[in-house]
């Protein structure tokens, strides 16, 4: 026959209410950065530069795409 609303509401188990989950752990340091390379030998307007996962490098405030395949690794910028 035919299935009333409070049958349905009887039949379906009830759902548990979602628990949080434990909050990470906190670090007492936070994480250091290993020192970008240095160059001795460079010219004044020539800097060095690391390539993001997005494949990408921030000069001046502007974002250059290079490519994703160069991630991590260092560039040299030189500035006209």
């Amino acid at each position: 026959g035919r299935v009333t609303p409070i049958t349905a509401w009887k039949a379906t188990p009830k759902a548990h209410a979602p628990r949080p989950r434990p909050d990470r752990p906190i670090r007492s340091e936070p994480l250091r950065r290993g020192p970008r390379p240095h160059l001795p030998n460079l010219p004044d307007d020539t800097c060095v530069r690391t390539v993001t996962t997005s494949g990408t490098i921030v000069l001046d405030q502007v974002v250059y795409k290079i490519d994703v395949d160069y991630a991590f690794a260092h560039v040299l910028v030189a500035r006209i």
